[in-house]
């Protein structure tokens, strides 16, 4: 072996033990980066891993104070070294495709679990949606009931308000009735008994002829009086209907115009 090809050789000796630590430390750099991403474990599994690869770096010798014998088994074993080194390469470099695949799966699998989430969460909120629609159907039909109730209870209000009218005009027509009956009843008794003091004086016409058409004048009077009460309290009953039929339909003005006000306030209030 030349002087040229020991310097030579020297020289890539002492150039590769440098590149080799650089090397090494950017690996394990990156190792570190990944385990930090992935978990520890396997940041300790990597920095052990560089840690046991890690070898020092040998003091390179003069050309002249190497033997022949030294510098062969200097190259053999740094040979093997970059052996070593290049296959530790290749298990970084398929750790980092092993890891790049990894983590393009996780990036697929959570944009999956996403769109999934988000598409569930679509149909969760076309469900609420609907279902809020229906409720707020449901109260808009409940309203009208209520609204229907409110009117029906109103109307079943005033008739019962004009059933307890009729019946205490009822009442007083009976009572009215009554009265005329019980007037009538005692000027039949009269007329009556005046009939039969007639029929006493009968006898004694010629003497009292005078006294019979006064009494027969008095008696056609009386019958006229009762004639016109009665004509008096026809037309009262007449006007009394009229003023019934008359807040009758002011009533139902009224409850008519109640109702509408009720019917506003409630569609105001939507």
């Amino acid at each position: 072996m030349s002087l040229r090809a020991k310097s030579h050789t020297d020289l890539q000796t002492a150039g590769r033990p440098s590149l080799d630590d650089r090397l090494s430390s950017s690996m394990s750099s990156s190792n570190f980066n990944r385990g930090s991403r992935f978990g520890n474990v396997t940041g300790e599994e990597v920095k052990g891993h560089s840690r046991s690869i890690r070898r020092p770096v040998r003091a390179v010798r003069p050309v002249s104070a190497v033997s022949s014998t030294g510098s062969f088994l200097q190259i053999n074993h740094l040979q093997g070294e970059l052996v070593r080194k290049r296959k530790e390469c290749e298990d970084l470099r398929k750790e980092n495709k092993f890891l790049s695949n990894e983590i393009h799966m996780e990036r697929i699998m959570m944009r999956t679990e996403s769109e999934l989430t988000m598409r569930n969460l679509r149909n969760l909120n076309q469900e609420l949606q609907a279902q809020v629609k229906e409720l707020k159907q449901k109260l808009y039909l409940s309203q009208q009931r209520v609204s229907l109730c409110s009117r029906a209870a109103d109307e079943a209000e005033g008739s019962r308000g004009e059933a307890e009218k009729m019946r205490n005009l009822a009442e007083a027509r009976a009572l009215g009735s009554q009265r005329d009956k019980e007037t009538s009843e005692r000027e039949r008794s009269r007329l009556r008994e005046e009939l039969q003091l007639l029929r006493k004086e009968h006898t004694d016409l010629q003497r009292s002829a005078a006294l019979t058409e006064k009494s027969s004048f008095e008696s056609q009077l009386k019958l006229d009086r009762v004639s016109g009460e009665k004509q008096v309290l026809l037309q009262e009953n007449r006007s009394t209907r009229g003023e019934r039929d008359e807040l009758r339909h002011q009533l139902r003005n009224v409850t008519e115009e109640h109702v509408q006000t009720q019917t506003e306030v409630i569609l105001g209030h939507f």
